[in-house]
């Protein structure tokens, strides 16, 4: 039997085949695509919910930030501080930044993702077992291997986005219910390959019941002779699989076979487009930066660490610029493999030599016309024609 038990019992009820049918002739005016990613019942569930996931993540600083255009306390300058050097600072401290209490390096992972600096032994040395929310969207620097470790020491997180993020690829994906299975919302795709990886585990990430496979002989043709049976116990209830306690999936313009997937398998879970911005929550303190980390997480809406980036101070928001892209390709360099270093540095060689040899024929040109008469009425004539 299908372990996916809550899809046949919907199908049978429902109509699957029909609707799988028409799907694609009509998904544009679909009553299942247009009510996600809108208003509504689906926005205002995520309205509710969201504030009851979000609350822990800012810690004992949620009351410490300032109202916007107002004075940012002491904290918030130290922290926006830390945030423009924070590639500086995981550098030259490394495992010393331990102690620090789980708030602050959340705040610092949400400066180092909005400025684009967000690197493995960034997220390495900030992941923390006290998180409760983490955002790596448009994180395209991080690896696999180092996102599955940061997720290995954050067991308590109930956010979890990687809308844009490379590295989440379909094995990572479907450890999601062994590393994070208290998760609630999920953010997934961002790219037609990110909307592959994703809609290939989309069933062993929702919730649902796998059933145990059980001998032939106790299996009973109908559940009024497994009742009389006085030796046949009743048929195993199963098996909890997935993320039992996913509430929230953000999926940017999913697929219509996700969509359909969702309502038929796990129906309870709210699909949306993008996370609505609450209201009360500040929005990123620079314009900028907001809009660039909007772009970076696939959608206009708003993102898990807005609670986050209102504990900083505008400072960390100034220079992320030239300086920072420069510090992020020297970071990315240094962590290719040394076959890569090798072939870069030869074909930076051969275009350079391939200038120099450019302009040594052009003063050889100059030298020959200059030191023979013919080859300068020449190139008069040529001039002329």
């Amino acid at each position: 039997m299908d372990y996916y038990w809550r899809r046949i019992a919907v199908s049978e009820a429902w109509g699957e085949g029909e609707q799988a049918s028409t799907s694609g002739r009509d998904s544009a005016s679909s009553p299942l695509v247009a009510d996600v990613g809108g208003g509504g019942d689906q926005e205002r569930r995520a309205r509710q919910l969201l504030p009851r996931v979000l609350r822990s993540a800012a810690g004992a600083g949620a009351g410490a930030a300032a109202p916007q255009g107002g004075v940012p306390t002491l904290r918030a300058l130290v922290l926006a501080f830390l945030g423009r050097h924070v590639t500086d600072v995981v550098a030259q401290l490394g495992p010393h930044l331990a102690p620090l209490p789980s708030d602050v390096k959340a705040c610092l992972l949400c400066v180092a993702r909005r400025r684009g600096v967000l690197r493995n032994a960034v997220l390495l040395a900030l992941a923390d077992e006290g998180w409760t929310l983490m955002d790596l969207a448009g994180a395209t620097a991080l690896t696999e291997r180092a996102v599955r470790q940061a997720l290995l020491r954050c067991p308590r997180l109930r956010a979890l986005d990687l809308r844009g993020a490379t590295a989440a690829s379909a094995s990572l994906l479907a450890q999601l219910p062994e590393l994070c299975p208290g998760l609630q919302v999920l953010g997934v795709g961002g790219s037609r390959a990110l909307d592959e990886a994703a809609l290939e585990v989309l069933g062993d990430i929702l919730p649902h019941v796998r059933l145990r496979a059980q001998p032939q002989e106790v299996v009973q043709e109908s559940w009024e002779e497994a009742v009389q049976g006085g030796s046949t116990s009743l048929p195993d209830p199963g098996l909890p699989c997935g993320l039992q306690r996913l509430e929230l999936l953000v999926w940017p313009h999913a697929p219509p076979a996700a969509v359909h997937t969702l309502r038929t398998v796990s129906p309870t879970v709210t699909l949306l487009d993008e996370l609505p911005r609450l209201a009360g929550d500040p929005e990123a303190a620079d314009a900028q930066s907001s809009r660039r980390s909007a772009a970076r997480s696939g959608g206009g809406g708003g993102t898990l660490d807005d609670c986050l980036a209102a504990l900083v101070a505008e400072g960390a928001w100034r220079g992320a610029g030239a300086g920072d892209r420069r510090r992020n390709e020297a970071a990315a360099f240094e962590e290719l493999h040394i076959a890569e270093k090798f072939r870069i540095a030869y074909e930076q060689q051969d275009a350079r030599l391939r200038v120099k040899a450019q302009r040594e024929a052009a003063a050889e040109a100059r030298r020959e016309m200059r030191a023979s008469a013919a080859a300068r009425e020449l190139a008069k004539w040529l001039d002329a024609e």
